[in-house]
């Protein structure tokens, strides 16, 4: 399974994107309806060296790809090294947990997609691509994006 990050059509984005896990899913998953513009987005996003993820993404993107659908431990290092090569990676600390906390408690999210605003804030990010805006609307200076709505 393999996506060629490097051939992203071109678009006029310019602002930081962070992607949410289910995106990249989609665009790994052969067998949903929704692969081909995931994979488009994540195509453009990382050809114009605007998209964020974190080490929280990748976890939950590596437990996905190896236990629902099967990739093979060889497979998942070559989706990891490429989206580590071509992304912004944005690490969690331990301040990230702290304001994660905080998130969580003020706006009633979910912890690790309060995880996620945290780590957008502390990497300069407003705006974030995910199937998920029902709960990331609930922090009102984060834009939550359906790219698959567009």
């Amino acid at each position: 399974m393999e996506i060629d990050l490097k051939s992203g059509i071109k678009n006029n984005i310019e602002k930081k994107v962070f992607i949410d896990t289910n995106i990249f899913i989609y665009a790994y998953n052969n067998e949903n309806s929704k692969r081909n513009i995931c994979l488009q987005i994540v195509k453009n996003l990382f050809k114009n060296k605007i998209s964020y993820i974190s080490i929280q993404t990748l976890s939950e993107l590596s437990n996905v790809l190896l236990h629902k659908m099967k990739l093979s431990n060889l497979d998942l290092n070559e989706v990891i090294y490429e989206l580590v090569e071509f992304g912004n990676l944005c690490e969690i600390k331990s301040s990230t947990i702290i304001k994660a906390i905080d998130i969580h408690k003020k706006f009633k999210i979910h912890f690790f997609d309060a995880q996620i605003v945290a780590t957008m804030i502390q990497n300069g990010v407003d705006t974030i691509y995910t199937e998920n805006v029902k709960d990331f609307s609930k922090v009102p200076f984060i834009k939550a994006i359906n790219p698959l709505d567009i």
